[in-house]
């Protein structure tokens, strides 16, 4: 961590402070060694300057090992970048400017290269830190860089080496907003006979009410932070004034007390040892049974009611005659709470709030879709009765045959593409959460036993859809379309399992760069601390997405010896490097449960 330098003093006069030590020259005898330790001796901000004079071998080594005393670790950019140009003196020749951006850029992406794939994606972004600086605080420039002039100019998305697509629109309006918030300064500033007007300095420098003033600046103070402040950010701001400027946090090495409070991050599957706890061979025997077996449950109603999900067909013989009234099989069941959000007016205090309840549903589980029903008022009491007793013997076809229409379009459904089923880890009580396309919803079951069989029944039929599998419907009864052989879908899961985890790995990289962020303006903090949980969100989704098609794997390769046609029919050998797929049928089973 940089910080300000020390200001020499040998009197009391103010000149005194503002003593600037000589230009150090390199001998004969010196080695780029021997002469950085010099130089970091004096401690002069020309420093750089004289260092990127020539385009030399030695001045480059010099140069490089100079930058190497400097530690950015655990700084974003933006902070890193005007603390540097507050220590040092930037040279007026371009080719000498450009040096040191280089070298600026090589140090600091080797003290944080797990941030950025190369440096020179640094080097570039820095360098549009620089020209926005200047663009803004140019008095000559009438017309400033908005905010999404400098999202455009800084993002490259052509695949080159300063490519820094991965940035998002966030973290490149945080960079915007902090080096706008007030300009750069300089440490030669303080060292003029002469100070500057003071508006180019920090104010508190020069408050007389305020502790903080030039003899303060000249205590000495190493290059690496020695420790942290105990407060907290929001305390900071409620007890210091004018605690938002930089230069006065960076002066009582209190710039930490910007970055959010945000959790350490963690790089794991929050759903492994969850989705397969109840797969056992028990349960997938039941689920495969009620599947395959002509003897199931039948709801039958009026073909022109639309209430089933998915892609639908009407299986027919050729010595069917025609009719009206079609069937679909249920799998399944049974009551099931679902949590909901209800709003909840407080008399008291005159406005709204919100409470989560748990509401009953009768789930209804079937080759088409998860259907919840309020109520079973589209069956007699007999039927009612029989079917959620689950002492139905099924000897022969049970059916339920609806008269009102509107009474089964009266329901909530889940469509069975990309449901997903999971036990809540950290719930009490027998709880999961089922997935679909764009959302989450929790349920739960008065047992361990029930809640195993919905979450090992949802993600069987989800694992199946559209998949053509070994089964014998009945006549006029409703199934979906199935046009995908279930090799190729194994080959399709396995392909999109090292997409998610790379957009993981850039989730987390992104994390890091908010963790690191330090911004100076209440609204940019509240930006970014919103922007933070977005990302929780996708990394949470991205490791269901995962975890979904590592179940839905192993729940086909127990409907068939789809093993042995992946590996005879796949050209691409790629496609099975590194993965549980090459292991085998054996070894392909992530978990001991079946």
């Amino acid at each position: 961590m940089l910080s300000t330098r020390k200001l020499l003093e040998t009197d009391s006069s103010t000149e005194s402070i503002f003593a600037v030590k000589s230009d150090i020259t390199m001998s004969e005898d010196d080695t780029p060694e021997t002469y950085v330790e010099k130089m970091v001796e004096a401690d002069t901000p020309t420093a750089l300057v004289q260092l990127s004079s020539t385009d030399t071998d030695v001045m480059k080594e010099c140069l490089k090992l100079y930058m190497d005393t400097l530690n950015f670790e655990a700084q974003s950019l933006d902070v890193a970048l005007r603390e540097f140009l507050f220590e040092f003196e930037l040279p007026k020749e371009t080719q000498q400017l450009d040096r040191v951006l280089n070298a600026f850029s090589r140090r600091y992406y080797a003290c944080n290269c797990e941030l950025w794939s190369n440096e020179d994606q640094v080097y570039f972004l820095t360098f549009s830190l620089m020209l926005l600086q200047t663009d803004h605080f140019n008095a000559s420039n009438k017309h400033k860089m908005t905010k999404e002039e400098f999202i455009k100019n800084s993002r490259v998305t052509d695949g080159s080496v300063t490519d820094n697509s991965f940035l998002g629109k966030e973290l490149l309006e945080y960079f915007y907003d902090n080096i706008t918030y007030t300009k750069f300064i300089t440490q030669s500033l303080l060292m003029q006979p002469q100070p500057q007007p003071l508006y180019l300095l920090p104010k508190m420098i020069f408050n007389s009410n305020s502790s903080l003033n030039l003899e303060a600046l000249s205590t000495q103070r190493t290059r690496q932070r020695s420790g942290s402040v105990s407060s907290t950010a929001s305390q900071f701001f409620q007890t210091a004034s004018n605690s938002s400027d930089p230069y006065v946090l960076m002066a009582t090495d209190q710039l930490d007390t910007l970055k959010l409070p945000l959790k350490p991050l963690e790089d794991f599957n929050p759903f492994t040892n969850n989705s397969m706890h109840a797969f056992t061979n028990e349960y997938l025997q039941h689920v495969t049974n009620t599947l395959r077996s002509g003897n199931a449950i039948y709801v039958r109603f009026n073909k022109d009611c639309n209430w089933l999900t998915g892609k639908t067909e009407i299986s027919t013989s050729e010595e069917s005659e025609p009719t009206e009234m079609v069937c679909v099989r249920v799998l399944k069941i049974a009551e099931i709470w679902k949590e909901e959000t209800v709003s909840n007016k407080f008399l008291t205090m005159g406005n709204y709030g919100v409470k989560v309840v748990s509401k009953r549903y009768f789930g209804i589980l079937t080759m088409c879709g998860l259907l919840l029903f309020e109520s079973l008022a589209f069956m007699n009491v007999d039927d009612r009765e029989r079917v959620l007793s689950g002492e139905d013997n099924k000897s022969e076809p049970f059916f339920i045959t609806v008269d009102n229409d509107n009474s089964l379009s009266r329901c909530l459904k889940l469509p069975l593409n990309g449901l997903f089923a999971c036990p809540c880890p950290k719930e009490e009580g027998h709880t999961f959460n089922v997935f679909s396309k764009n959302k989450r919803e929790m349920f739960s079951c008065p047992t361990l036993e029930a809640m195993s069989d919905w979450v090992l029944a949802i993600n069987y039929v989800a694992a199946i859809d559209m998949c053509q599998i070994c089964y014998e419907p009945l006549n006029h009864e409703v199934v979906p379309i199935r046009n995908i052989k279930i090799e190729d879908k194994l080959k399709k899961l396995n392909a999109q399992i090292p997409n998610s985890r790379a957009k993981i790995d850039e989730i987390l990289t992104l994390q890091k760069h908010v963790q690191l962020a330090t911004p100076f303006s209440p609204k940019t903090r509240e930006n970014l601390m919103a922007y933070f949980q977005s990302l929780n969100i996708r990394l949470e989704w991205l490791w269901y997405e995962i975890e979904r098609n590592q179940v839905y794997m192993n729940l086909l390769l127990y409907e068939g010896e789809a093993c042995s046609k992946v590996l005879e029919c796949s050209t691409d050998e790629s496609l099975l490097e590194d993965s549980f797929l090459s292991e085998g049928i054996d070894k392909l089973i992530l978990y001991d449960y079946i």
